[in-house]
């Protein structure tokens, strides 16, 4: 996670409260860019949600029920997209009539647990967290 971001994680983890960017700016003291550019991640990521009040045009961010469960598909996506350059690169290897090293098959065994492991801790954390229930996030995004 960058830097920024880690700093609007943690302050939002510590002040259960809304922020607009102009909020997290002067209390960060980075720029807007930067600011808008991590809540937008974070959004995607479903760490932040973004909150419309009638009264104001200037969205407000706030830390998402459960931000956890966005952060985990987050790494399993990176886990499988790492895996499956692993397999592009065996089959490169094979069409050119390479011989295979074995830390290749290493290295896909090893994602392979850790893919696994990772599936089973986000559905042991989304079945006994009662927060996790609504998020619509599952271990196989």
């Amino acid at each position: 996670m960058p830097r920024i971001a880690g700093m609007i994680f943690a302050l939002m983890l510590v002040r259960d409260e809304e922020y607009t960017l102009a909020d997290l700016k002067r209390l960060l003291q980075t720029s807007h860019g930067s600011v808008s550019s991590n809540t937008r991640m974070l959004e995607d990521k479903g760490v932040l949600e973004r909150v419309v009040r009638l009264d104001s045009r200037r969205a407000r961010f706030r830390l998402a029920r459960d931000p956890y469960s966005g952060l985990w598909a987050g790494r399993l996506q990176r886990l499988q997209e790492a895996r499956a350059a692993v397999a592009e690169a065996r089959a490169a290897l094979l069409d050119e009539g390479r011989p295979l090293h074995p830390r290749l098959d290493e290295i896909d065994r090893f994602y392979d647990i850790y893919i696994r492991m990772l599936e089973q801790s986000l559905a042991i954390w989304q079945r006994l967290t009662p927060m996790a229930d609504d998020t619509g996030l599952l271990a196989s995004q």
